[in-house]
């Protein structure tokens, strides 16, 4: 790929404001020429590099997208919630999942031994949402799990597939 055909790629990733994965269906349309896995390796590292400056883990943020999630739930609005937000923020859904997570069940963990065991307890939860005892949240994360290209731990275990395969050649 030349270069000003990669600048033109990464000007449409860059002003795109929404998800990884809609944002390569934009680019499979804009761009034909180049192959799928091309856009999406080009897309992934943007999007890894654009959560790296905008996820932010901080008392306001969490709150504020725990309240927005406590909204919309009141509103009731359909399933997908967590989802919407990731697309209006530009934060991966698995990432806004875990800091709703940390609110719902963190309410009390205020010393560091609790932090921790708070945070292995969103990871079990992450990787297995049916654990969870809220059932819309459980769904809700359950769809940012499926709906998420790069955080999600279906990703993370088809990576580990890929480099064990690359490891151990049959």
């Amino acid at each position: 790929m030349d270069k000003s055909l990669y600048n033109k790629v990464m000007n449409v990733i860059k002003s795109y404001h929404g998800l990884s994965k809609d944002c390569l269906t934009l680019c499979k349309t804009t761009f034909p020429s180049i192959s799928p896995d091309a856009l999406s390796s080009i897309i992934s590292n943007e999007y890894q590099k654009r959560m790296k400056y905008n996820y932010i883990k901080t008392s306001d943020t969490i709150n504020g997208y725990y309240n927005l999630y406590q909204d919309r739930l009141n509103h009731c609005d359909p399933p997908g919630i967590i989802v919407q937000l990731s697309r209006e923020s530009g934060i991966c859904p698995c990432l806004v999942a875990k800091l709703i997570l940390q609110k719902f069940y963190g309410e009390d963990s205020s010393t560091p031994d609790s932090v921790g065991k708070l945070s292995s307890i969103v990871q079990t939860y992450m990787r297995d949402t049916n654990l969870i005892p809220d059932p819309r949240l459980a769904y809700e994360t359950y769809l940012c799990t499926i709906y998420d290209d790069l955080y999600s731990p279906l990703v993370e275990i088809m990576k580990a597939q890929v480099l064990h395969k690359l490891q151990f050649p049959v």
